[in-house]
């Protein structure tokens, strides 16, 4: 069930299926809560599963561009958990929403436990590091910005090739997903005030100081994000080990959502074991 929620300071989509222990769902830069859609009716029989739209991204309002950073977006995702009269039990995150989802283990749900499916953990390597936000910055503060890479991306054929080249099988599924997003210019714009207000050293610096139990799941075609920065983020976390998928992608958890929520179902049986 899909639903508009007004919690400070944005009005959020939210997808709120099932009953149980929660399961917070975060997706990556660029997507929405559907990247979830193939997960979350796995789940629902013995969790109540969320999955949000990110801050203007999807069918969320963006209140105010200048909370689209890391720590500002589990900022607000932990207000609206508390309006929500939701606890996660389990947070999970794809990408950029891992690096949100560790943040939020570390502040306001300290020790809960995080499953990074590809996380994003890392700076872009050399000039790009300082290139690429700079970049994004300049085109979220330009006032059509959004409707012009929006017109860029108009043709279904342009984003079957940006979604090939993050490796993996692509499905018609996905690439009628994110072209809806990406020919819409609001998403486009919030998405490149996340880019240009993201910065990862403050929590890779942190990350040793995170407890939670923690699985990182690696599709080891991933072109988007090495492979390597989820092997190195896994030895400064005291609590954490990985998991390689070998035939995937950068969107591993969309091309296999059966796998990847047998991979969560596993991680929560164990944790509630323990």
């Amino acid at each position: 069930m899909a639903n508009l929620i007004a919690s400070p300071p944005h009005r959020w989509r939210v997808l709120d299926e099932g009953a149980g222990p929660c399961i917070l769902l975060l997706h990556g830069a660029g997507a929405s809560a559907e990247s979830w859609a193939g997960v979350m009716p796995l789940l629902a029989s013995d969790f109540r599963v969320l999955a949000i739209d990110l801050p203007g991204q999807g069918e969320t309002r963006l209140a105010t561009r200048m909370r689209s950073g890391l720590n500002m977006m589990a900022e607000d995702i932990s207000t609206l958990m508390t309006t929500l009269d939701a606890h996660p039990s389990y947070l999970v995150g794809h990408s950029a929403g891992a690096a949100i989802a560790l943040r939020m283990a570390e502040t306001t749900f300290q020790n809960t436990p995080v499953i990074g499916f590809n996380a994003a953990l890392a700076e872009f390597p050399g000039l790009a590091a300082v290139l690429f936000p700079a970049l994004a910055n300049l085109l979220a503060l330009s006032p059509g910005a959004g409707d012009l890479i929006a017109l860029a991306a108009s043709k279904r054929s342009s984003t079957e090739r940006l979604l090939k080249t993050t490796g993996g099988p692509i499905t018609e599924e996905m690439v009628t997903r994110y072209h809806r997003l990406i020919t819409k210019p609001a998403h486009v714009k919030a998405t490149l005030a996340m880019m240009a207000q993201w910065r990862i050293q403050p929590i890779r610096r942190a990350l040793p100081n995170i407890t939670a139990r923690t699985r990182l799941v690696v599709g080891m075609e991933d072109t988007t994000v090495p492979p390597q920065t989820s092997r190195d983020a896994a030895k400064m976390l005291p609590n954490a080990d990985m998991l390689e998928w070998s035939d995937l992608g950068h969107l591993a958890h969309e091309q296999d959502p059966v796998w990847a929520a047998k991979v969560i179902q596993t991680f929560a049986g164990n944790q509630a074991a323990d």
